[in-house]
């Protein structure tokens, strides 16, 4: 048998089989050295030359010397890590200055401030779902550093940091420095940057996940085991300990890590022993999980399957669509080959930089990518509650393979360098629409605290929980003293089918600075009242039942979405409850806050970060 013939005819159609297979193509350059030096020889060059012309093309050299630049400032973790903080901390900053403490962020501003112990008997209500430890954390900034939007928000800032940071060493680890750049920047391309700055555990999570990740990567592979394992550990705890919801890192963790007991044939037990760790936060605080598990029968965010899927779109949001088409051109049509054919011509090095994904790297990876899906499940079978946030720390795997694919779909620098450049425009408008979002935000609140300060005197039952809120820190004592939450969770169950707002503000009296009164008792004492905000809305139930109070009657359309209402004659629908109520003796924080003069805004953190509402 000739095997020189068949040599030969192998050498010679290596470029027509790298376009029919490219992945086999490289893994045959990537594990056979041997090839790779006949390749380049001089002989072959000859032989092929023919279908190379056809085939490729020379690249000049400028575009190889930019080439290399790109691929040297990639490989320096220095450097990246310092654009990218200006890049990322610039922006961010400046929007949480903006930003105007919205719903949530109100609980984590209210229970930070207490100490350990009231803490603890806030979440015994079960009213939140956030674990202590996260607003330890917070009260903990706030207390070194003082109160400001800033350090309200600087948990999330860090661990959203954190979380492109770590992507970056991820899939630099697997695809090159020049791909984790690509990783680095994806999230801030996506509806998830909203995360970096609200005063909520979400980018804590993000942060974690990514970390324990990359601990466990580096720890499979025993880099500096006596580093990653116990890293491993605290990353996961302190992912758990920021949302409970985190646990769900396990999943794929696990799942990855017993394809590689299978493939070693051996149980890594410091593995298996850091992996409990997730567990640590869950037991610590079971009693809390168990009360906040009485707020499920009614709970707002009610599990709907098609939640899962839209997560993918709603929170990946801008930058997938572009980046994903990018990926599929280059799976489909082979974009970006011939140019490293060229660029690399000669120099006997593989298609790809680094080896494929192990079997057990990527079921880490499509699991974590498809966490939505391990969330739904599990609100559909334990916690009756699901918001697409609960699976943020999905945005690892997604990230993660986003890079890599590219990586291997289209491997030329010059096309990493176009998908960062597509992600930096993405990031660019998400900062555009989060602006105009929180401008809208503070035009709202200015023309409530208009409308309100010039009505009078009279108390005013608040329709709108988010203006309740913001009006109650925000506005100057004279007019906070004056709105009113009024609760009632059986009206709320009846109208809204959930009664997490009534229930949870009642609960949180001792701790929230807000006026929040039962229906019956504020009826009694007001013979005349004002109704604002929004007549038809998702969080109120107050407009079904206005009309059976009293004479309603319309004052103003304030926005398009917020009205206000005068009532006149007020009757008590249900006068034997009042009793009940009266007897009452919950303390209410709201009373032990000034009556008069600036608002807490002013008082907590100074004017410079507060609204100037007349």
């Amino acid at each position: 048998m000739d095997f020189g013939m068949r040599s030969s005819t192998a050498l010679v159609f290596g470029p027509l089989l790298a376009d029919v297979f490219p992945e086999a193509a490289s893994a045959l350059a990537y594990d056979d050295s041997s090839v790779l030096q006949i390749t380049a020889s001089p002989e072959l060059e000859e032989v092929a030359a023919p279908r190379a012309g056809r085939d490729t093309y020379r690249a000049p050299q400028w575009l190889k010397a930019l080439t290399e630049r790109l691929r040297r400032a990639s490989a320096s973790r220095a450097l990246v890590y310092a654009v990218f903080s200006v890049l990322y901390l610039v922006p961010t900053l400046w929007l949480a200055t903006y930003k105007l403490v919205w719903d949530d962020e109100f609980f984590t501003l209210y229970l930070a401030r207490t100490g350990w112990h009231s803490l603890l008997a806030a979440m015994a209500t079960g009213a939140d779902q956030h674990p202590p430890p996260f607003y330890y954390l917070t009260g903990w900034v706030l207390q070194h550093f003082g109160t400001s939007n800033i350090t309200l928000r600087l948990t999330a800032i860090v661990g959203f940091w954190i979380l492109c940071v770590c992507l970056y060493e991820i899939v630099r680890d697997l695809a090159g420095p020049i791909w984790g750049v690509v990783a680095m920047v994806f999230p801030l391309s996506t509806a998830i940057y909203y995360y970096a700055s609200e005063a909520r555990g979400y980018g804590l999570v993000a942060g974690f996940t990514a970390m324990a990740v990359l601990a466990w990567f580096k720890a499979t592979e025993h880099c500096r085991r006596a580093v990653f394992l116990p890293l491993l550990a605290v990353s996961l705890a302190c992912a758990v300990s920021s949302h409970y919801y985190a646990v769900l890192i396990l999943i794929p963790l696990a799942a990855g890590e017993l394809v590689r007991t299978r493939a070693l044939g051996r149980i890594d037990v410091p593995v298996w022993f850091a992996f409990m760790f997730t567990l640590v936060p869950v037991m610590a605080f079971l009693p809390t999980i168990l009360s906040a598990h009485e707020y499920s029968a009614h709970f707002w965010a009610v599990p709907v399957w098609s939640e899962a899927v839209y997560y993918y779109a709603g929170q990946l949001g801008l930058g997938a669509i572009p980046l994903l088409a990018f990926l599929a051109a280059g799976r489909i049509f082979g974009f970006g080959r011939r140019g490293w054919r060229a660029m690399n011509r000669g120099r006997g090095v593989s298609l790809h930089e680094r080896g494929p994904l192990t079997p057990w790297q990527a079921t880490v990876l499509y699991l974590l990518a498809a966490t939505p899906v391990a969330a739904m499940l599990g609100a559909k079978v334990a916690t009756h509650g699901f918001s697409p946030r609960y699976a943020i720390c999905s945005i690892v795997g997604i990230a993660t393979l986003v890079a890599y694919l590219l990586s291997r779909a289209a491997p030329r620098a010059l096309t990493a360098m176009a998908a960062v450049v597509l992600c930096l425009i993405m990031y660019g408008v998400e900062i555009r629409i989060l602006h105009e979002a929180f401008a809208e935000q503070r035009a709202t609140l200015a023309d409530s605290a208009r409308a309100l300060s010039s009505s009078g005197d009279a108390q005013i039952a608040l329709m709108d929980i988010t203006v309740m809120h913001q009006l109650s820190y925000y506005a100057p004592r004279e007019l906070a003293t004056r709105v009113n939450y009024l609760a009632d969770p059986d009206k709320s169950v009846e109208y809204l089918q959930q009664d997490t707002v009534d229930r949870g503000l009642l609960d949180l009296r001792p701790w929230f600075p807000l006026k929040v009164v039962r229906v019956e008792s504020f009826l009694a004492e007001n013979t005349r009242f004002l109704a604002y905000g929004a007549a038809a809305g998702s969080w109120s139930w107050l407009t079904y039942d206005l009309p059976k109070w009293g004479d309603t009657r319309l004052i103003e359309r304030v926005d398009k979405d917020r009205t206000l209402f005068s009532v006149e004659h007020v009757r008590v629908p249900h006068p034997e409850r009042l009793a009940e109520q009266r007897a009452d003796e919950t303390p209410m924080l709201y009373k032990q806050m000034p009556q008069i003069g600036p608002s807490l805004c002013a008082l907590w953190m100074g004017s410079k970060d507060c609204p100037i509402l007349q």
